[in-house]
């Protein structure tokens, strides 16, 4: 299929799908139903191209081409769950965009200064400076008052209020302290959204999982190990994190001829006075993670480095667990350096296949017990 959209390739569209021309939304029986049809309706045209007898051999064997597309298009969206998997691929395909999250407006950058130059160890007339800048601002607007419209009139009044409502917040030591104090909490809160948005953005890919790609033969299967050995690595926060790969998941991918695996880690490390337990899944080198004895430094600095202080993090560990099974990811060299991917829709959907039958279990054993 390539990179072609498959609703194109059947012949409609997303939006199409669940709103029609009226702008009613249409039920999930409608859109099966619909997708259906706008199959059928298109192998139904491209046959008749087909069989028309103009037609060269060379272009029949190309709209035959066409037609499966079009089979293989309608398979991957027969189902609301089919849609939804590939609508979240098609948005993460989208360009990425940084975060724009709300800021209040910085009453320094009103009264064209800093907080730095406002600093009170800098400088000890901070106070009729500020006061002076905003007087002579107000000034500068007032002049063209006179000859303005109305509605510039409304711009340079409002500018006017921002001017003396950015010096009341900053117009003595106090207040400068109590300003300060809430734009910290602000950058700090914004910083920690950034940071969940990012790990989200990173983490969220079960969307990629579809359950079509593998078991032709057989489900993913984990084999646990039976000798463990724990592994002690130290992040940039001198915190002691113990790693030890436990087991793996066997499975058999599309091509129903070689068999990989997804292997299982489990994570120790000390939270909150206590000895915190987790379990992630991925492909990560040992080896590359390991100390050189006479240096006591990581033999690869930089794959230490992605490892043990971004993809170990807590955060990172928490976010994997809660977005994607714990499901980490592979380590990739390329020319930037060592990096992060999820491109491995094989190792995903294993994961995911893994989890959802251990889930699916549970789910039956419980009504069974009448839970």
């Amino acid at each position: 299929m390539g990179e072609n959209d498959l609703y194109k390739v059947i012949g409609t569209s997303r939006q199409a799908v669940t709103i029609t021309l009226e702008g009613k939304v249409r039920s999930e029986k409608e859109q099966d139903l619909f997708v259906k049809e706008k199959a059928e309706h298109m192998i139904k045209l491209l046959e008749i191209k087909q069989n028309m007898p103009t037609q060269s051999d060379e272009n029949r064997k190309k709209i035959e081409k066409q037609i499966e597309e079009v089979k293989e298009a309608y398979l991957k969206l027969r189902t609301m769950d089919l849609r939804n998997t590939y609508n979240a691929i098609l948005d993460s395909q989208e360009p990425k965009r940084r975060p724009r999250l709300p800021i209040p407006k910085d009453a320094y950058q009103i009264l064209l200064t800093s907080r730095t130059a406002c600093s009170d160890s800098i400088r000890k007339d901070v106070d009729d400076m500020l006061w002076r800048k905003k007087e002579d601002l107000i000034r500068f607007a007032q002049r063209g008052m006179e000859t303005a419209n109305f509605s510039k009139k409304q711009r340079i009044e409002l500018e006017i209020k921002m001017l003396e409502e950015a010096y009341e917040q900053i117009k003595d030591k106090q207040s400068r302290e109590k300003y300060n104090a809430k734009m910290d909490r602000i950058k700090e809160k914004r910083i920690q959204e950034m940071q969940e948005q990012q790990i989200k953005r990173e983490y969220d890919c079960s969307m990629k999982y579809d359950e079509s790609v593998l078991y032709d033969k057989e489900p993913p299967h984990l084999k646990r190990y039976e000798n463990v050995i724990f592994h002690d690595l130290q992040d940039r926060n001198g915190e002691l994190i113990r790693i030890a790969e436990t087991g793996k998941i066997n499975y058999v991918n599309f091509t129903s001829v070689f068999n990989s695996s997804v292997s299982e880690y489990v994570i120790q490390r000390i939270r909150d006075g206590k000895e915190k337990q987790e379990c992630i899944y991925g492909n990560l080198s040992i080896i590359d993670l390991s100390i050189d004895k006479y240096t006591g430094k990581p033999i690869n600095p930089e794959y230490y480095d992605l490892v043990v202080n971004k993809i170990l993090s807590k955060e990172s560990v928490e976010a994997c667990a809660k977005y994607n099974h714990g499901y980490i990811g592979e380590i990739e060299k390329t020319k930037r350096g060592y990096e992060r991917t999820f491109d491995n829709v094989e190792q995903i959907s294993a994961v995911m296949k893994f989890y959802g039958e251990k889930d699916e279990k549970h789910k039956k054993a419980s009504q069974e017990l009448g839970g």
